[in-house]
């Protein structure tokens, strides 16, 4: 038996959802179908009569649409932590997709050396998460 139809047998033991999904949870970790952070283009080469199968990295499309963040620093702000780089950018309570993103799966408040966050912007993080969660 070959290890393709190894690997095959047991992705097959795993009984995932259907593959539109791209995530399925086996107990504490997440097991990824598809690359979450990056794209790839399959590249195929042949040179001396072997066929090379290469996955290259490609540029996002969605680039021009990301948020830029000041390069210059201004004296007196933070300009350490994610929220304060983005400068005229307002978080209010009601964009969820933002905060959630400082909310651990339990439902609690990651800490700062995890986000990143400096005091002042940890601390409205969790009083705009408490109003979300009432609102």
């Amino acid at each position: 038996m070959n290890n393709l139809s190894r690997i095959g047998q047991s992705l097959a033991r795993l009984k995932l959802p259907s593959l539109s999904n791209s995530t399925a949870v086996l107990g504490n970790k997440n097991f990824h179908i598809s690359s979450v952070c990056r794209l790839k283009e399959i590249h195929e080469e042949e040179k001396n009569g072997e066929i090379i199968i290469k996955g290259v990295y490609v540029k996002s499309p969605r680039t021009d649409y990301l948020i830029q963040t000041p390069a210059t620093k201004t004296q007196g702000e933070c300009t350490d932590c994610p929220i304060c780089k983005l400068g005229s950018v307002h978080v209010k309570h009601t964009d969820v997709l933002i905060l959630n993103q400082f909310v651990s799966s339990d439902g609690r408040q990651l800490p700062r050396n995890v986000t990143g966050l400096c005091k002042y912007q940890h601390k409205r993080m969790e009083y705009l998460i408490v109003m979300s969660r009432h609102a």
